[in-house]
C-alpha cells in the first residue's frame, strides 16, 4: 500500500458543491520526501473542496507541532505551526503547475493533494525559530545557555558603552 494514497482525492466521484476531507499529518508522511526539513511532526490538515464546472477550488487549513530546535536556546521543542492555503485546480491540455493554480487533463479522476500538504507545511516553518515558553508550566528551554547568552549579552552592552579613546583624537580634527 502507498503511504501517500490517502491523499487522493476522487475528484470524478464528487458531485459539484463543497466536501470536506481532513487528514492526519505524522512522520510517516515525511519519510516519503527524501529532502523533508520536517523529520517529525504532527499536523491536523482540513481541506474544503469547491467542485464546480469550469475548476476546483481547494482550501487547506492546518495546524499542528514539528520537532525542532529552539534557535535562541538550543532546547529540544514542539514548535507550534498554523496557518492555511488555497490551490485552484483548472482543466488543461495536460497537467501543468503555475504557483497558485494547477492545470490537469479534464479526465483526470483523482488528485493528490500530499505534495501540496508537504509543501504547505515546509513553507509554514519559520526561518529562525524562537520558541515562546512563557506560558507555559514546565519550559523546555536550556536556562544555562539562556544564562550564559545574557552575561555576555551585558559585557557586550557594557563594552559599547565605555568611550574609545581614537574616537576622542579624532573629534579634535578640524575641517577648513
Amino acid at each position: 500500500m502507498d503511504a501517500l494514497e490517502e491523499y487522493l482525492i476522487p475528484i470524478s466521484g464528487l458531485k459539484i458543491g463543497s466536501h470536506s476531507f481532513d487528514f492526519q499529518v505524522d512522520k510517516t508522511f515525511f519519510a516519503q520526501f527524501p529532502d523533508s526539513l520536517i523529520k517529525e511532526g504532527v499536523f491536523k490538515v482540513h481541506l474544503d473542496f469547491e467542485k464546480r464546472i469550469d475548476l476546483y477550488e481547494l482550501h487547506f487549513t492546518y495546524e499542528g507541532t514539528t520537532k525542532s530546535t529552539c534557535d535562541r536556546c538550543l532546547a529540544a521543542v514542539d514548535f507550534p505551526i498554523k496557518g492555511e492555503n488555497q490551490l485552484i485546480i483548472k482543466f488543461a491540455e495536460e497537467y501543468l503547475e503555475d504557483v497558485d493554480v494547477v492545470y490537469i487533463p479534464i479526465k483526470t479522476e483523482e488528485f493528490s493533494v500530499a505534495k501540496h500538504i508537504y509543501e504547505y507545511l515546509s513553507l509554514a516553518v519559520p526561518f529562525v525559530k524562537r520558541y515562546d515558553c512563557e506560558e507555559e508550566e514546565v519550559k523546555p528551554c536550556d536556562f544555562e545557555t539562556l544564562a550564559v547568552l545574557n552575561k555576555q549579552s551585558q559585557e557586550a552592552e557594557e563594552t559599547s558603552k565605555q568611550e574609545n579613546p581614537i574616537w576622542d583624537s579624532l573629534k579634535n580634527i578640524k575641517f577648513n
